[in-house]
């Protein structure tokens, strides 16, 4: 009655136990169980549970990890030989450091060097795991898992692996751990791979499918770290319609707009690692321009330019890039389909904008979308004038307060932008109203949190 198998037996609930077959072997030591009628754990306990026994590869930098074996209390130098003293870092809303390493939880550790960590001990059971509101990171379990969601709690498409950047996963992996996003905190099952039970929602397509779309409709900048090369490279969408975008595209009823939460990446990673996002933490936005903030670790780092609809160099759109350091332009360039060029090293922003042609001057007036959008706390707003007038720009909240003229002046013919910063507003829905020429146009913003 000491086995491991039985042990795990054990740590069942009463409602998983209500259908369990249990019987022993020729041996004492054989114990067996088998869930005849419970599908998320079915095949669990077909056999006594043999450990684990497996090696894991973590590469010289920051990584995100989780033990795959039941221990309480390890010392992280003595489970993960070769990371970096005090580099253990867990977190809860926010980054805090931890002094030992428990089952289950997922963490923050830096390498000094490539590992390959062998790991053997008891299994941890396909389990519960307690999610905050908003991004958690999670531990994974002994073997192959994906997060059973029946109640609706987490974000589509918003769980990450991290190999050097953040890549959209959907099968966690023993030894690593995984970023999380949900609605509202609440908790989840871990089970075998291919048995998870999704909520009720009509599936989308899955991470690799949704952007082989997307480069079809959007234009998009793929940036990739010589240091590591393995690495998937990191993409980011822009100047396209999501309207456009074949039904079924994403999770939900056919014409349901998708949420703007699944297209939001996780926290910075730690300080010397690779990351880069639009503003409010983005990896797409429908707008022609906008801003690509950077966080470079000492490797030199490429970006590549692809149109969605350049058949021939004549059809390709063309792109101003301008590199800043701080608030200092360090280098400008223009790049057309399937450019490569290597950002300047120190570059934490990348402003970029279709480039106009001189004769492209605006036909009629147009107020864009704003830039970031969702946004905090500062976001652009731009308009076009087919005329010379006097220019009138105010925002509103959305019961009709008055709260901050922009602009209020004669402006030329052409396009022009102006910053809204809203540091010191509530998160919500906002309004801004463009006069000119005896015309009003009036959009919508989101500021959130």
């Amino acid at each position: 009655m000491s086995t491991n198998g039985f042990g795990r037996l054990q740590k069942l609930n009463s409602s998983e136990l209500e259908n369990i077959l249990v019987w022993q072997g020729a041996s004492d030591s054989d114990i067996y169980a088998q869930n005849i009628n419970y599908e998320g754990r079915l095949g669990l306990f077909d056999g006594p549970d043999t450990g684990v026994d497996l090696s894991v590869s973590y590469h010289d930098a920051w990584n995100l990890i989780s033990l795959p074996m039941e221990t309480t209390g390890g010392i992280p130098a003595d489970l993960f030989p070769g990371s970096v003293p005090g580099s253990l870092f867990l977190y809860d809303g926010s980054y805090s450091q931890a002094s030992d390493v428990n089952s289950g939880v997922g963490y923050w550790l830096n390498f000094s060097e490539p590992a390959v960590i062998p790991f053997a001990g008891e299994s941890i059971l396909l389990s519960e795991r307690n999610l905050l509101s908003g991004w958690n990171i999670v531990g994974a379990a002994s073997e192959p898992v994906q997060i059973s969601d029946a109640g609706d709690l987490v974000v589509p498409g918003t769980t990450y692996g991290f190999n050097g950047n953040y890549v959209a996963v959907e099968t966690l992996e023993p030894g690593y751990a995984y970023w999380v996003r949900t609605t509202g905190p609440g908790t989840v099952d871990l089970v075998p791979a291919g048995q998870a039970k999704q909520s009720g929602k009509q599936d989308g397509l899955s991470a690799k499918d949704l952007r082989e779309v997307l480069s079809r409709s959007f234009d998009r900048f793929v940036l990739q770290s010589e240091l590591l090369a393995k690495a998937t490279p990191a993409e980011f969408y822009f100047h396209g319609s999501l309207e456009s975008l074949p039904d079924g595209t994403f999770d939900g009823a056919i014409g349901e707009s998708p949420d703007p939460l699944r297209f939001t990446l996780p926290p910075l990673p730690p300080a010397g690692s690779f990351d880069a996002r639009f503003g409010a933490d983005r990896w797409l936005t429908e707008e022609r321009s906008g801003t690509l903030y950077l966080q470079q670790d000492d490797s030199p780092l490429t970006l590549t330019l692809f149109s969605k609809s350049a058949s021939t160099e004549a059809d390709s759109m063309s792109y101003q890039l301008t590199f800043l350091a701080g608030v200092q332009t360090i280098g400008s360039t223009t790049l057309r389909d399937k450019d490569t060029i290597t950002i300047p090293q120190g570059t934490d922003q990348i402003l970029f904008d279709q480039e106009n042609l001189p004769e492209e001057m605006p036909s009629a007036i147009e107020l864009l979308q704003n830039v970031p959008n969702p946004f905090n706390p500062s976001t652009q707003i731009s308009f076009r004038l087919s005329e010379a007038s006097y220019t009138v720009l105010d925002v509103y909240s959305l019961t009709g307060q008055h709260i901050k003229t922009l602009v209020q002046q004669p402006l030329q013919q052409g396009v022009h932008s102006v910053r809204f910063d809203a540091s010191d507003l509530a998160s919500g829905i906002y309004l801004y109203r463009l006069q000119a020429s005896g015309q009003v146009i009036t959009k919508k913003m989101i500021l959130i949190e």
